[in-house]
């Protein structure tokens, strides 16, 4: 239903995301915004939005309240611009990811996230998360306060 959704939708749609479990890899290349429930941290399934895969986002889009499975291979990777808020991965151990890989890219606001800003990214903003893990290579990256 998710792939109907995206498609039907026009630009700057917003999409909100059933409480399910997300397990297949998709790229999505229109600019949408996409909004899961109960991103939280306990989180299981048939309460709230969990990622169990990868997506990568080739369009500028909004992605907020969603958690990411407990594996360093499942997460979301931006593109292009976009805003990542209120996304939560399940573990410390094997956390889930997200990487910038565009300029003015905001990663603002998640928990427990492996962020990676690359080198393709020039202006990106990261603030605002807790217990997160940062990997910084890209230029003018602007690091607020993160813990």
């Amino acid at each position: 239903r998710l792939d109907a959704a995206i498609s039907d939708a026009a630009k700057g749609d917003t999409i909100y995301l059933e409480k399910d479990d997300y397990v297949d890899s998709r790229t999505i290349s229109k600019s949408l915004k996409l909004i899961g429930s109960n991103s939280n941290f306990g989180g299981s399934s048939g309460n709230c939005t969990r990622l169990f895969t990868d997506w990568t986002l080739t369009s500028p889009c909004y992605v907020s309240s969603i958690n990411i499975g407990a594996d360093s291979t499942y997460g979301i990777t931006f593109d292009e611009n976009g805003l990542a808020t209120n996304i939560f991965a399940r573990s410390t151990a094997s956390r889930g990811f997200i990487e910038a890989n565009n300029d003015r890219v905001r990663i603002i606001g998640n928990t427990r996230v492996q962020i990676t800003v690359t080198s393709n990214s020039k202006q990106a903003v990261v603030t605002g998360n807790s217990g997160v893990s940062i990997s910084d290579s890209g230029t003018n990256t602007q690091l607020g306060a993160n813990s």
